[in-house]
This record gives structure tokens, C-alpha cells and sequence, in this order.
């Protein structure tokens, strides 16, 4: 049986780096994954929002909290990261069309249908910005 969830040297070798250099974000970003491809998603989100503390500024690693917190269902948290993430760097349409999906999670539609639009301007070639904006248009 084979599995893309790291094994126990892996996640070993990742946390040494993670204790030997504490403030690295990039180390910490890699062990958080990790520990979510094994099966650990709260434990990465815990070393993500450590992260976030440690470099607020890090678009990255907000960008990757907010799509832990996405799958986690806890959409208004999600929104906050990539709301943050889209404010840094405004002109990636993927932090913008992630929020619309955060927004939509969390029921604020209006919001998503906004977000949906950011993405477009940035990337009017967005496809899944496009997609997403149709369906939270379509009243069915």
C-alpha cells in the first residue's frame, strides 16, 4: 500500500529543521503540510498560525493557513488569512478567488461575488474565478 503522507523519517528530519531554526518560515510551512498529509490538519494549523505571528507579513504562509482553515470548515477564519494575504500582495488573483470561496463557506455571499470579481480583475482569464462567480450568481 502506498501513501503520499510523509513517513516518520520525513516528519522527523522536517521538525529537527523546524527545532534548529525556529524562526524560519519556509521550515515551518514544509512541517505543517506534512503533518497534514499525515492526517495531523489541526496540528498544521497550529504551525501555521505560529507562523503567521512570527512574519505577519508573510503572504505565504497566510495563504497556505487559510486553505487548512478552508478545508477545516472554518470559513471566516479562512476569509481573515486571505483577506490579509489579498491586502499584501493585491495582485494575485488566487488570494482573491480563495477568499471568495472562504466568504461563500461563511455565508456571505455578496462578499464572495465581490472577491470572484478582484480575482477577475487581476486574472480576467481566471477560470475557476469565472466558474465561481457564475455559480454564486446562479440563483438555483
Amino acid at each position: 500500500m502506498t501513501t503520499d503522507a510523509p513517513d516518520p523519517p520525513e516528519l522527523a528530519e522536517l521538525e529537527a529543521a523546524v527545532r534548529g531554526s525556529p524562526a524560519d518560515i519556509g521550515a515551518i510551512c514544509r512541517l505543517a503540510s506534512a503533518y497534514c498529509e499525515a492526517g495531523a490538519k489541526e496540528l498544521g494549523i497550529a504551525l501555521l498560525t505560529h507562523a503567521v505571528r512570527l512574519a505577519p507579513g508573510n503572504q505565504r504562509a497566510r495563504s497556505r493557513l487559510g486553505s487548512l482553515l478552508l478545508w477545516a470548515g472554518r470559513g471566516r477564519e479562512a476569509a481573515e488569512q486571505f483577506r490579509e494575504a489579498a491586502w499584501l500582495q493585491p495582485d494575485i488573483p488566487d488570494y482573491w478567488y480563495c477568499l471568495g470561496l472562504a466568504l461563500a463557506q461563511a455565508q456571505d455571499h455578496a462578499a464572495a461575488v465581490e472577491s470572484f470579481h478582484k480575482a477577475l480583475d487581476a486574472d480576467p482569464t481566471d477560470e475557476r474565478a469565472c466558474r465561481a462567480l457564475a455559480a454564486s450568481l446562479d440563483p438555483a
